[in-house]
């Protein structure tokens, strides 16, 4: 049975929605009984504390900037470390470094997790080529891989070429209901107590189209000048935003605001949530803002599934008049608490518990 897994990869904790899965992963792991060590590309050192916490251990790897390197410093792990279980979870088919080593160390459990749909690159060239390496490998990494699972139906049919499974992300529903008490004291510290509140959480890189989002907020604003968006993340295409921002005349508008820990808090204060992505696997804080009750615009290339609240709408990202139309639509009510499908309840952090315990006591016999 598994009593040994090594897990890749994970980079802070906070700074995507696999590093977020992956510390729900901890507690059922613990409960199976199975000892996690992580790979991470470099230590950050309240991770390591984190998961010091659970009993896991944080290695420190060579980059997928050198494969090579990196192959052979997980095969060594491999071979010392008694390991009978590898977890990768990955966007792109050729990051499987992980996966060949444990092949070739003949690991027995070998589970693939897809947590995305697409290339996320801003260069259409490193797109054409990641896309290319992509395909060459896929059908490689779905033979070597044991166990298939995938965040959505787009993430595991742009993954493999065999059948998988879906593993639903998951958030803790009560952490993100809505609290009109925090709303107004978040509205009021943020000085944001007669704006109309729009918001966003997520990374700033080419898949999640933050761009798109300021001839929006132009359109809104030439309909209500009180509008405001606010930004919450981090990454390599927020400097050349805030530039477009300031060129735009809309410094005073949209405020950027770094990563954040109160983001439930956030979502309480806004009146919209606006999600424009190119590409996604299954976008976990769509859910934490489903969860909220905030009414919520999303682009139509985000899995259908993700839609678990009535106040939740898909758009094309070709119109940001239309955008802003919808916008300024969904928004005119009196927030409230949120109205969910009842298939919310898959997406609850305790069902995503039960299946991930499933698993390892499947991949146990």
């Amino acid at each position: 049975m598994i009593r040994s897994m090594l897990v890749g990869t994970i980079i802070d904790g906070r700074h995507s929605g696999i590093d977020k899965y992956l510390l729900g992963f901890c507690e059922a792991a613990k409960d199976a009984g199975v000892r996690l060590d992580f790979l991470t590309n470099e230590i950050y050192p309240p991770l390591r504390e984190q998961l010091a916490g659970y009993g896991f251990s944080l290695i420190e790897t060579p980059s997928l900037k050198h494969p090579l390197r990196q192959y052979r410093a997980v095969k060594r792990l491999l071979r010392g470390g008694s390991y009978d279980s590898v977890y990768l979870n990955l966007s792109e088919a050729f990051n499987a470094t992980l996966l060949f080593a444990a092949a070739a160390c003949k690991v027995p459990h070998r589970i693939v997790h897809s947590h995305n749909s697409g290339v996320d690159r801003t260069s259409a060239l490193s797109r054409f080529l990641r896309g290319v390496l992509h395909k060459l490998f896929r059908p490689v990494l779905s033979r070597l891989a044991t166990r298939r699972l995938a965040c959505s139906t787009l993430a595991g049919k742009w993954m493999y070429d065999k059948p998988f499974e879906i593993v639903c992300n998951s958030v803790d529903g009560k952490r993100f209901a809505f609290d009109g008490e925090v709303r107004e004291r978040m509205r009021r510290e943020m000085g944001l107590e007669d704006r109309r509140v729009f918001l966003h959480v997520g990374n700033f890189n080419y898949a999640k189209n933050h761009a798109f989002l300021l001839p929006v907020m132009e359109e809104i604003l030439s309909r209500d000048k009180s509008a405001v968006l606010l930004l919450v993340g981090d990454g390599g295409t927020r400097p050349g935003l805030e530039e477009a921002a300031a060129a735009r005349g809309l410094a005073e508008y949209v405020r950027f605001l770094g990563i954040r820990s109160d983001v439930a808090a956030l979502l309480c204060a806004a009146d919209g949530f606006l999600f424009p992505s190119r590409i996604e696997g299954f976008p976990i804080t769509c859910l934490e803002a489903q969860f909220s009750g905030v009414p919520c615009l999303l682009s139509d290339t985000i899995a259908p599934e993700t839609k678990i609240a009535q106040n939740t709408r898909f758009l094309k990202t070709d119109d940001p008049a239309l955008w802003a139309r919808e916008a300024l639509a969904i928004t005119d009510g009196e927030r409230k608490s949120a109205v969910l499908f009842p298939e919310s309840a898959s997406f609850e952090a305790a069902n995503n518990k039960k299946q991930l315990l499933a698993i390892l006591r499947e991949e146990a016999l």
